[in-house]
């Protein structure tokens, strides 16, 4: 027999199960166990994509972007010795990697940056017109 103060949890579930995805899912259910990953913003227009990440309280030498052949890979690591101990921690982007397909032979890996300005790293990545493209870069980030 359930009682009555399951029933909204049980709906709660469901409701969020359909809602969210699977990772903000886990990360409620897990509270805290799983490391949560930045919202990133997709952009097209005629002659760039652009990636903006919103990762608040890093720093730009914590993140690694790196473009390979069509792939981009976004990862950052934090490891502070110095870290505060905080009471409520509800985001935490020191550990993290996403990765983004491009299409092929479309992107001018030359032509790329990245800037970390107010907790958002924006990447910008140069279309070809019908170019070769150069299979990798490593991207600094101003």
């Amino acid at each position: 027999m359930y009682t009555k103060s399951f029933i909204p949890t049980l709906n709660t579930f469901f409701d969020d199960f359909i809602t969210k995805d699977v990772v903000n899912l886990g990360h409620e259910i897990t509270k805290g166990f799983v490391n949560q990953s930045p919202a990133v913003n997709i952009i097209e227009n005629d002659k760039h994509y652009y990636f903006k990440i919103a990762a608040p309280g890093l720093t730009k030498s914590n993140f690694n972007v790196e473009l390979n052949k069509n792939i981009l890979t976004i990862s950052s690591s934090n490891n502070e010795k110095d870290k505060p101990v905080y009471l409520k921690e509800e985001f935490d982007y020191s550990n993290f990697k996403r990765s983004f397909t491009l299409p092929e032979n479309k992107i001018n890996s030359e032509k790329t940056s990245a800037e970390y300005k107010n907790g958002v790293l924006t990447i910008s990545i140069a279309k070809l017109a019908k170019e070769e493209q150069k299979l990798s870069k490593l991207i600094e980030i101003k």
